[in-house]
């Protein structure tokens, strides 16, 4: 009853949804450019699989967990890029002052000539952590946006999921169509085949007999013609 139920819904145009898909996502303003991609293959069970950049990893998790909301199997692919556009607004002016003034004490008391140029005080500031200090923090103010471009991927990808499961679902009921076709015609064509089997034999038993005086009676062709009609009967391999 189940089957039935669940075949009907199937003809009847029941959503299908392959596992199968992929999303993207991307955002850019004056300072950072990101880009989300999704993507999800045949899997028996859930299987995530995140590449992120170190200034996600705590964010993870979070991310994770929108995933899972969504979706319940097939392996999927969760990548996130970020590119910092405008590296100036990574430079804090005032820690670049004090490390300047830091560099030229220490070149003043080790009696070094010339001046500290712009290419060692950016060198200084990116071996002290600086650059990347600001970096993590202009990540930590984005991770919200990322997470709204996840959404946004998950919403493609489930998009595409449905279109492929609608393109296998119609595939598949046009292949029903035909084996239901020829199923039709076997089953037209069973009663002919006994009755052609049956007038085979009758025939080959006459032709057998000819000069002989025994007669063959009608119960004995009837029986055997019953045994014919059941090794023909085919019906149950037309259900399966």
């Amino acid at each position: 009853e189940q089957h039935s139920r669940g075949q009907a819904g199937f003809e009847k145009g029941a959503s299908m949804k392959s596992m199968t898909g992929f999303g993207h996502a991307a955002y850019r303003d004056k300072n950072v450019a990101i880009s989300v991609e999704l993507r999800s293959v045949n899997h028996r069970f859930l299987k995530l699989t995140c590449n992120l950049p170190d200034y996600f990893a705590s964010s993870q998790d979070i991310l994770e967990d929108l995933l899972r909301r969504r979706l319940s199997r097939g392996s999927v692919n969760l990548s996130v890029s970020l590119e910092f556009t405008n590296g100036s607004h990574l430079l804090d002016a005032d820690a670049l002052r004090r490390l300047y003034r830091r560099m030229s004490s220490l070149r003043s008391s080790l009696g070094i000539r010339g001046e500290v140029s712009m290419e060692a005080l950016l060198e200084t500031y990116w071996q002290g952590g600086g650059i990347r200090g600001a970096a993590s923090a202009a990540a930590r103010r984005h991770s919200g946006k990322v997470a709204s471009l996840v959404r946004q991927s998950i919403d493609g990808l489930m998009a595409m999921r449905e279109t492929e499961g609608e393109h296998t679902r119609r595939d598949c009921l046009s292949r029903i169509r035909a084996i239901r076709k020829v199923v039709a015609q076997i089953a037209r064509r069973v009663p002919a085949s006994v009755r052609a089997q049956t007038e085979k034999m009758t025939n080959r038993v006459n032709e057998l007999l000819k000069g002989n005086r025994r007669e063959v009676s009608k119960e004995e062709i009837a029986r055997e013609v019953a045994i014919i009609a059941d090794k023909c009967d085919v019906s149950e391999e037309l259900s399966r």
